[in-house]
């Protein structure tokens, strides 16, 4: 909320998502891993308007922020309320729209604060409706997504991965075989 605030009154973009309950392992992995403790002045630097990272999204989960310059599924032009918003919104939209993710997003050229949740955006947010609308939602969501963490394969992943390894050995034409001994001719 601190940071929302800041980068309002400064009218830097920014796309925050807290994961919640259905994981965002694949927009995670379309952005750069961070494994960072949240904090406002790290929020701020990220969303920089000449940081390399400012352009795309954040993912939060459990108070870490996971990835940043990550890139969330938009939402159809048509499905905006609103058609002057921009990618931002949309795509705090479209993520919402299939995760139960929240999603901050700072405009760019107002500053106006808007939470997005369920594919439907509450714009104009003073931050302390900002703190109060993201600590009552929180409060429903369960403390662990079902998820593996980042760094860890899931069990089906893991075995689909040993699956495809098999398969490339088994069919690549240079594939390690057993050496062979050399044939010695006696000498008379």
């Amino acid at each position: 909320v601190q940071s929302a605030e800041f980068l309002s009154k400064n009218k830097f973009g920014a796309i925050i998502a807290v994961e919640r309950s259905v994981g965002l392992r694949d927009a995670i992995e379309t952005g750069e891993p961070l494994n960072a403790d949240v904090s406002a002045h790290l929020i701020n630097a990220i969303f920089w308007p000449s940081s390399p990272l400012h352009d795309m999204g954040v993912v939060i989960r459990q108070g870490r922020i996971l990835a940043a310059s990550v890139q969330f599924p938009l939402a159809e032009p048509g499905e905006m309320h609103d058609h002057h918003l921009g990618t931002r919104h949309r795509a705090a939209v479209g993520l919402t729209k299939v995760t139960d993710a929240l999603v901050v997003v700072v405009s760019e050229e107002t500053g106006t604060i808007s939470l997005a949740e369920n594919g439907r955006l509450t714009r104009t947010l003073s931050p302390a409706a900002l703190d109060r609308d993201l600590t009552a939602r929180l409060a429903d969501t369960p403390i662990e997504p079902e998820e593996a963490p980042l760094d860890q394969p899931t069990p089906d992943q893991a075995l689909a991965a040993l699956e495809t390894d098999t398969a490339i050995i088994n069919a690549s034409p240079n594939k390690p075989t057993k050496p062979k001994k050399p044939k010695v001719k006696a000498v008379q």
